[in-house]
């Protein structure tokens, strides 16, 4: 038996085999370099936020309210 699954550029893998079972969670670099990007870019966000006198907290609360408003709209 053999399934693979991909996830949010993650590869899932499940192998079964005389030996056993075997999982495994690999991801590629590509992915890895996006990921990294946009974290680099909400870092950026959140020191010129801290800088604004805009607190976490207050950053979590804005991105929330606006993801509850969109989920009456089409996109």
């Amino acid at each position: 038996m053999d399934r693979r699954a991909r996830l949010a550029g993650i590869d899932f893998a499940f192998k079964k085999d005389d030996d056993g079972i075997h999982f495994s969670i690999k991801t590629d670099p590509e992915h890895r370099q996006a990921q990294q990007e946009v974290y680099d870019m909400l870092d950026q966000v959140r020191i010129a936020a801290r800088r604004a006198g805009v607190s976490d907290p207050e950053l979590m609360a804005y991105w929330a309210k606006s993801r509850v408003k969109g989920w009456g709209k089409k996109q």
